[in-house]
Parts: structure tokens; sequence; C-alpha cells
């Protein structure tokens, strides 16, 4: 089958749209597979079988990009990465939004009023480590009511990007109605904002209780953890259902490649992931590996998303190319 060459436009439109069947990044381009999109825009009849095509693009066009005037790259910067500071601009609704928090504007700061009013200690300072606490405490006596406040938690531990939130995520999924055995049954909204927030904190040491928990669930929870694999693990190719076929859904087969890296440090993973499919894993990578780290940093030197590229530079101190 022919490959049509994109513009990057197209490429990271299809990227964030999840598009993507297969796509592969190596040999100084990219190249995917898509379903080919109709002329008018309409959703073909479900009994007729869509057709796909091949798509590439080289790194060269990404290069020349404008990240910086695209919110999906530019507000990743604008973001609070102070938890205090974070949780002021969301209650003034000024929080740079980068993608949909699971409510809008005036009802997350509505929430965060009150998360502070009923669970925050007026004398403590507002901390990652209080907010993660927060989490826990709600599922400890959680009732239905409780989900919209718990959704807003999530949501801003998985902003935040830190590591230490990946024990309280894990304890909203580890209750969600999959579980057979889970001692609540939280709401799907939380549930679902707490799979996109675990992506975010990128703790690949997680992912051992992960399996566990994809062992002990129903089948839809394995095609909830599935995709949450598929990110956390995929380098020069995604791993996704259209390329693993049955073994997507297969504990064993994600297991398979945690295994020989079941030791992994947190750096050892911060290593690992400067050659991860997802720029923003790369982003991650470029902001957790210390200077010293210059052989993994001059990775992401030259990547083709600029904002990864000038932290890495940074890193390293290097001036910036833009």
């Amino acid at each position: 089958m022919p490959e049509t060459h994109i513009s990057a436009q197209q490429f990271w439109d299809y990227y964030f749209r999840n598009a993507f069947l297969m796509l592969e990044r190596k040999n100084g381009q990219y190249t995917g597979q898509i379903f080919v999109e109709s002329e008018n825009g309409l959703s073909k009849g479900l009994l007729e079988k869509r057709q796909q095509k091949f798509v590439v693009i080289d790194m060269t066009a990404l290069h020349h990009y404008d990240y910086l005037h695209d919110g999906r790259f530019a507000l990743m910067l604008q973001r609070p990465t102070d938890p205090s500071e974070a949780f002021t601009a969301v209650v003034r609704k000024t929080y740079p939004y980068r993608e949909a928090a699971p409510f809008g504007k005036q009802r997350m700061s509505e929430l965060f009023s009150e998360i502070y009013l009923h669970w925050h200690q007026s004398s403590a300072p507002i901390t990652l480590s209080g907010f993660e606490q927060i989490v826990m405490n709600i599922i400890a006596q959680y009732k239905d009511s409780d989900n919209q406040q718990l959704a807003a938690l999530a949501w801003l531990l998985g902003e935040q990007r830190q590591r230490s939130s990946s024990k309280a995520l894990l304890a909203i999924v580890s209750n969600a109605a999959f579980v057979p055995f889970a001692q609540h049954r939280i709401h799907f909204t939380s549930v679902d904002t707490a799979f996109s927030a675990l992506w975010k904190v990128n703790d690949k040491r997680s992912m051992g209780d992960l399996i566990t928990l994809m062992r002990n669930s129903s089948s839809a929870g394995q095609h909830k953890i599935a995709p949450l694999f598929e990110r956390l693990v995929s380098t020069t190719e995604l791993l996704s259902l259209e390329r693993c076929d049955e073994n997507y859904f297969s504990p064993e087969f994600w297991e398979r490649f945690i295994t020989p890296r079941r030791n992994y440090t947190d750096t050892e993973w911060d290593q690992y992931d400067t050659d991860s499919l997802f720029w923003e894993i790369r982003f991650l990578s470029a902001s957790r590996l210390s200077a010293t780290e210059t052989i993994f940093l001059n990775k992401l030197v030259n990547d083709e998303v600029q904002i990864v590229s000038d932290i890495a530079r940074e890193g390293i101190g290097v001036a910036s190319t833009h």
C-alpha cells in the first residue's frame, strides 16, 4: 500500500486524537496507519469495512512546526508545578487547561473550594502529599456523592506529574466496578480520570501492581488497563491492539516487557523513556534526568518537539537553537 506524506499539523492532529492504528518512530521519520476519513466527515456504516492508509512524515517537517503557538504543547510549560499555585489557579479559574478536565472551569473551581473546606486542615500548607492523602481518605469512606471531588483530585494529581501520586491513583482504579472484589464501587468518572492521570505521572515501578490488577479484573478492566501499558512502554513502535492482536489484553504479554526491568531504578526508567514514542513521556524524561545523565539528555537535544529539546539543552547547559 503506498504511503501518503502528511504535514506536521496533520500528524499532530492524528496524534492527539489517538487516530494511529500503528505508528513507528525510527530512521528519521514517523510511519503510521490510520483509517481513511470519508469526504463528508461522516462515519461509515457499522457493517461497512473501513479503509486504511499509510502515512509518513519526516522529522525535518516536525522540527519546523510552530510548537510555541500550539497550546497542546505550549500550555505544558505554563501549568503551575507548585501544588498550592495549581490549587489557587483552579479556584480562580485561571488554570491553563491544556486538555479537558473532568468538569468545566466553574465546576472545577467550586469543587476545589469544597475540598479545601471539607478536607484540608486550615493550619497546614497545601502540598501534593496532602492532596494524595485526601484521595486516600475519600476512598476509605467513599460515597457516590464523593465522585466529583475525587475525579477533580485525580485530575490535579495527573497535572502535577509526580511519581508519588501513583499510589493514590491506583487506589481509585483498584476500586472500579470491573474489579470483582473491590471494597468500593467508585464511579467511572473518577476511574477514567485516574487512568489518564496514571500515564501523566508515569511511575513505571507501579506497573507490577497494574499487572496484578489486570489479572484480577474482568475483561472490561483489561480493556481499560491495556491502553495504559501501551502508552507506558511503547518506544520505537506503538504497541497497539492492531500491532499486538489478542495479546494486547493479556497480562502475561505486558509482563514480558516489565520482567527484565523489574529492578530498574527511577533513573533507569527515565533513561528508558528517552526513546518513548510519546513526546509527553520524553518531556518528563528530560525534566527528571539530572545534569550528569549527559548521554541520555543528548538523545533529546535534537528531539523533534521543541519544548523537549529545550529542556534537554537546559539540563546539560547548551543554548537553545530556537
